[in-house]
C-alpha cells in the first residue's frame, strides 16, 4: 500500500476534491513479490549449503532433542520388512550344510520359548570359541562359513577352538538366529572415557516372547535386565536411562563382574544401529555421557571410515521417563 495525493475528476473536468488518500500502487505489489522470491531463494541456497556440508563431513546430525522419547521410540519400534538376511557373499557349498547342523542342534533341545533358543545360540558361540586375535585368526575372522565350521567342529571335538573378536561372534549369532526365523541386528557402542575412542559390538534380538529388542552379547555371554523387575532390556534403554537401574546377567560370574565394571558403566554413551540387512541405519549419542574431547572427538570420522554416512541423533539422559 502506498500513500499518494489523489484527485477525483468531475464530468466537467474540474477536480471535485483532493487530499492524501491510501491508493493502491501496482508497482509496489511487484516489488514485494520480487522481495519474497529473493528471500525464499536465499533460504533454499543456505539450506543446500548446510546439507552439502553434512554430506562432505560424512555424517549429518539431526537436531538435538530435549526429550529422548523420539529416539527411544525409533530404536524400540523400528523394524524392516521381515526379509531374511542375505546369504554371505563368501558362502561356499559347505555353508548350508554346517548351518543346517547348527540349526538342527538348537531345535533338538526342544525349547518351549524363543527366549531359550536365543540364549542357547549365544551360549553356543561363547562356549565354542575364544576371544582373541592372532596371525592365523586374522585370515578367517571375516569368513563366516569358516567361522561357523570351526564353531561346529569344536562343539563336537573340543579341540582347536576358533579365536574370534566381538564382531565375529556377533555376526555368527546373527546368521544363526536368522536361520531360526529370529530377527536381529548388530549394534556398536562407543565410549569417550579413554585417550582413544573405543567400541564394542554385540547383537540385539527381536524376541517374539516379549515383543521387544533385547541385548544379546555373545562375546561375554551376557544380557542385561532391570534390577527392579528382572525384565530384559534393549540398547536404547541402557543408553538413555540411568545406568544404576540395570544389571548384567550370565551363567558365568566372572563375566558378570567384568562387564559390570568395564562395559556397562563406560560403553553405553553412543550407539550405531545396523539394520537387519546389514546396512547402517542410525546413530544416537547421549550427550550427558559422551564427550567430544579426547578420544570422543574421533567418533564421527571413525563411523564414516567404518560404515559410511550415518545420521546421528543427539539426546540427553533423563532421570524420569516421559
Amino acid at each position: 500500500m502506498n500513500f499518494l495525493v489523489c484527485q477525483t475528476i468531475t464530468s466537467s473536468g474540474t477536480p471535485k476534491n483532493s487530499g492524501l488518500m491510501a491508493c493502491y500502487n501496482p508497482s509496489m505489489k511487484s516489488l514485494l513479490v520480487r522481495k519474497n522470491i529473493l528471500i525464499v531463494c536465499v533460504c533454499l541456497f543456505v539450506g543446500l549449503l548446510c546439507f552439502a556440508y553434512g554430506l562432505a563431513a560424512g555424517t549429518y546430525k539431526l537436531p538435538p532433542y530435549s526429550a529422548f522419547a523420539s529416539a527411544r521410540t525409533y530404536a524400540e519400534a523400528h523394524l524392516l520388512p521381515n526379509t531374511p538376511t542375505p546369504t554371505p557373499d563368501n558362502a561356499d557349498a559347505a555353508y548350508p550344510e554346517v548351518m543346517s547342523k547348527i540349526v538342527a542342534l538348537v531345535k533338538q533341545q526342544n525349547f518351549q520359548t524363543k527366549t531359550e533358543q536365543i540364549d542357547y545360540v549365544r551360549e553356543f558361540i561363547y562356549q565354542n570359541s575364544q576371544h582373541g586375535l592372532d596371525a592365523e585368526s586374522v585370515k578367517y575372522r571375516l569368513e563366516l562359513p569358516v567361522t561357523l565350521q570351526m564353531l561346529w567342529d569344536y562343539s563336537q571335538t573340543h579341540t582347536n577352538p576358533p579365536l574370534l573378536e566381538c564382531s565375529s561372534r556377533t555376526v555368527a549369532m546373527l546368521y544363526i538366529l536368522d536361520s531360526l526365523g529370529i530377527r536381529s541386528r548388530m549394534v556398536n557402542v562407543f565410549t569417550s572415557d579413554y585417550d582413544t575412542l573405543r567400541s564394542h559390538t554385540f547383537l540385539e534380538a527381536y524376541n517374539p516372547d516379549s515383543g521387544h529388542w533385547e541385548v544379546q552379547d555373545p562375546d561375554y555371554d551376557i544380557y542385561y535386565v532391570y534390577k527392579a523387575t528382572q525384565a530384559r532390556v534393549s540398547t536404547s534403554q541402557i543408553l538413555l536411562e540411568p545406568l544404576d537401574q540395570f544389571q548384567v546377567q550370565s551363567q558365568f560370574p566372572d563375566q558378570v563382574d567384568t562387564t559390570s565394571h568395564s562395559i556397562l558403566p563406560h560403553y553405553f554413551q553412543a550407539v550405531v544401529f545396523h539394520d537387519e540387512l546389514g546396512g547402517v541405519d542410525m546413530g544416537i549419542v547421549n550427550t550427558t555421557r559422551f564427550h567430544f574431547t579426547g578420544g570422543g572427538k574421533d567418533l564421527y570420522s571413525y563411523v564414516k571410515r567404518s560404515f559410511g554416512k550415518v545420521p546421528f541423533l543427539t539426546v540427553q539422559e533423563f532421570e524420569t521417563l516421559p
